[in-house]
């Protein structure tokens, strides 16, 4: 740790560096997922399912067991895999497989991932989303806008009820047309639709790659948002 290097095992025969399958590892295609795991078989099997759905590996790290398992070791290895791959620029992804960890080292190694997720929330896009949706919830105009886009929503909900022979559909639905327009056609809201938006395919993506890494039998959200169906 003092050398800043990382040491395989020991009860590890696997890894997958720079595209080098180690051992026991197997040859995958390069992608932008990385994983550190404990279990070597672990290793194998998700790295080849990820390959297999079509994605691909920056770094398989291996660990052994004995890592987690070891309270004076103190999942070492898996902290410093998971550091790694987080200032690696390639890796979009992480995947963390365990073998039965020591109650204290399972502590600290959710700890290191929700201080990643963390670090996520500190992006320039998440930040300025958060910005933009407290401007949203206090400026007088967009929350005028807003009530009468959800007020012109509500009647056309309620008109339409009764079927197109209703004598005020005509004027409902172009008043939910001419306030939906008003709404999203607001600057500041503009500039917030589009970095959610950003956002959510980038939590699609996250969600497919993982899903896919797993089984084919896992659902997830599709490009549209859609859950997938299989």
């Amino acid at each position: 740790e003092e050398k800043g290097l990382l040491m395989m095992g020991p009860d590890c025969g696997t890894a997958i560096i720079n595209g080098k399958p180690l051992c026991f590892a197997n040859v995958v295609r390069p992608g932008d997922i990385g994983v550190v795991a404990a279990s070597g078989t672990g290793l194998q099997e998700v790295t080849c399912a990820i390959e297999k759905f079509g994605a691909g590996i920056t770094q398989g790290i291996g660990t052994g067991g004995r890592d987690l398992k070891n309270i004076q070791i103190g999942g070492t290895m898996m902290l410093m895999g998971i550091e790694a791959l987080k200032n690696d620029s390639a890796t979009k992804v992480i995947v963390v497989v365990s073998k039965p960890p020591a109650d204290e080292v399972a502590e600290k190694v959710i700890d290191a991932l929700y201080n990643l997720v963390d670090e996520i929330k500190d992006k320039k896009e998440y930040l300025r989303l958060i910005e933009l949706k407290k401007i949203m919830e206090t400026d007088p105009t967009i929350i005028s806008l807003i009530q009468d886009f959800n007020n012109a929503k509500n009647k056309y909900h309620e008109v339409s009820k009764y079927g197109e022979y209703h004598p005020d559909l005509k004027d409902v639905k172009l008043l939910l047309a001419k306030t939906k327009e008003a709404l999203f056609t607001n600057e500041i809201v503009k500039e917030y639709k589009a970095l959610e938006k950003v956002i959510q395919q980038t939590l699609n993506t996250i969600s497919r790659k993982i899903a896919q890494s797993i089984s084919p039998k896992v659902k997830y959200p599709n490009e549209i948002g859609l859950i997938n169906k299989h």
